[in-house]
């Protein structure tokens, strides 16, 4: 009987021997896991944060440059006005004769 109190000893302990071994692999494998997707998860995450950055500089600079082609247009559809006008003046005889 003590060589089978003794197996059943020896396979607990052996049981325990594997599963320590398990999760020390485990273990490991979580560590080097993390080591490598950790630098590349955060360059991911930089490189995302990055490119909306200068997408929504692009944008404002588009929207900005909108604005500043709207006041130049709003100007020169003044000037033709005027010039059109200027141009009426100078067909009419009168206005020639005048000046």
């Amino acid at each position: 009987m003590d060589t089978f109190s003794d197996k059943i000893v020896f396979d607990k302990v052996g049981d325990k021997m594997a599963k320590t071994k398990k999760k020390k692999k485990v273990l490991n494998f979580r560590a080097i896991r993390a080591t490598f997707m950790m630098p590349f998860c955060l360059f991911l995450i930089v490189s995302i944060l990055f490119a909306g950055g200068r997408y929504s500089l692009t944008i404002y600079d588009k929207y900005k440059e909108k604005d500043e082609l709207s006041q130049e247009l709003i100007e020169l559809k003044e000037e033709e006005q005027k010039l059109t006008v200027d141009v009426e003046r100078l067909q009419n005889p009168e206005y020639v004769g005048r000046y």
